[in-house]
């Protein structure tokens, strides 16, 4: 018996679907690039990759104008359709399934420190949200990497993203009370008695404290450093020495007494931490949701 042969279906990679009809859609590769949240540039590339890839040209590039040939008219169209299609029975199958999944990204810790003491609260008021999280350090790429929601750091402003505020900057030497009384006190004198705990990738941090402190000259290449601001955390919990972080991040251990701040400075800068999402996202469901939650545990009002 002959058995018949299935050829796989001919469909180019999703990404350069997506870059061709929305440039298509808005006749503009910058309008395309902010929705997608990604450059002009790599829009370009993905619209020359799926020409090279059909063989057929999509645009006619105009000085003043971006004009679809008739090909890449028709082309646009049924894309457009299917992408409708794929967003209407993604959204049927959430709603049968009676659960929102929502993709977040952020810095390890923040998710630690701030995010996941809060979490449960988020749990208890919007449990159709089911949230799969991850960490990373570098910029998200929001066409690329699948995720609704990010955590950034900086000033708030990335061409293509809706950024709502959380919290700036507030940077505070800590310890522990046994590392005190071990040093017989900490001023700033001492502090070249102390070993500092350094976050690599943040070496700033204790050269901006120390000036807004007013602080008699210290050596900065001596001490710990780690590569991750949670090890700085752990090490100063072990008292191996007196390290510097976000406020926010010992609001607990303060509380209760586990971490010590030695001194009353407190580094204030104009950047902070922020919720982002591509620039048309922010009202979808879940989404919406979360922001607005986010807006009431950090006390900070969303942008309009």
């Amino acid at each position: 018996m002959r058995k018949s042969i299935v050829m796989p279906r001919r469909i180019p990679p999703l990404n350069a679907l997506r870059a061709f009809e929305t440039a298509a859609r808005h006749r503009s590769l910058s309008k395309a690039a902010s929705e997608l949240a990604v450059s002009q540039a790599a829009v370009s590339r993905h619209v020359k990759f799926l020409e090279e890839y059909l063989g057929v040209r999509l645009f006619d590039r105009r000085p003043s104008s971006l004009q679809l040939t008739a090909t890449g008219k028709a082309y646009s169209q049924r894309l457009t359709r299917a992408f409708n299609e794929i967003a209407s029975a993604t959204d049927q199958t959430v709603d049968a399934a009676g659960k929102q999944r929502l993709s977040l990204r952020a810095y390890s810790t923040f998710m630690l420190r701030w995010l996941l003491p809060r979490l449960p609260d988020f749990q208890l008021k919007h449990p159709r949200i089911e949230l799969n999280i991850t960490t990373a350090i570098e910029a998200p790429d929001f066409s690329r990497d699948g995720i609704d929601v990010a955590i950034r750091y900086g000033k708030g402003a990335w061409p293509g993203l809706y950024a709502q505020k959380l919290f700036s900057d507030a940077l505070r030497p800590f310890c522990t009370p046994g590392y005190v009384q071990r040093m017989g006190g900490i001023t700033l004198d001492k502090l070249r008695d102390c070993t500092l705990l350094h976050h690599s990738r943040r070496t700033e941090d204790w050269r901006d404290w120390l000036d807004a402190a007013r602080s008699p000259p210290l050596e900065l290449d001596t001490g710990m450093f780690f590569d991750d601001l949670l090890l700085v955390h752990e090490a100063a919990l072990r008292g191996l020495g007196i390290g510097i972080t976000q406020e926010k991040y010992i609001e607990a251990e303060l509380a209760n007494g586990t971490l010590v701040c030695p001194f009353d400075t407190v580094l204030c800068r104009e950047v902070g931490y922020y919720a982002v999402c591509r620039a048309g996202a922010k009202d979808q469901p879940g989404i919406e949701e979360f922001l607005g939650w986010l807006a009431g545990v950090s006390g900070q009002a969303p942008p309009p």
